[in-house]
């Protein structure tokens, strides 16, 4: 993970045929954005980046989410793996 002025961002790379999505976390463990796929590159690898921008996540957090240390997790049919940490005020 790592921050700019403007977006929280994260990117990691699975090997794996299922399908992938990048979940983001309140520091309730409450689901706080709308999930994102990865997107697929060659040899069967994924690799997957996605950020959000702090006005997002500022509405998020205007709509009830959670203050705190929020997780980013990759899911697939064979479950979650938290893939980065962030703090959200």
């Amino acid at each position: 993970m790592w921050s700019t002025t403007t977006y929280e961002w994260v990117e990691f790379t699975v090997a794996t045929a299922d399908r992938v999505r990048i979940h983001w976390f309140d520091s309730a463990g409450v689901e706080a954005l709308e999930s994102m796929a990865c997107s697929t590159v060659a040899n069967r690898a994924r690799t997957c980046r996605a950020g959000r921008s702090r006005s997002r996540i500022a509405t998020a957090r205007a709509a009830g989410a959670a203050p705190g240390p929020w997780s980013v997790r990759a899911c697939s049919a064979e479950g979650c793996t938290e893939v980065g940490l962030f703090n959200v005020p």
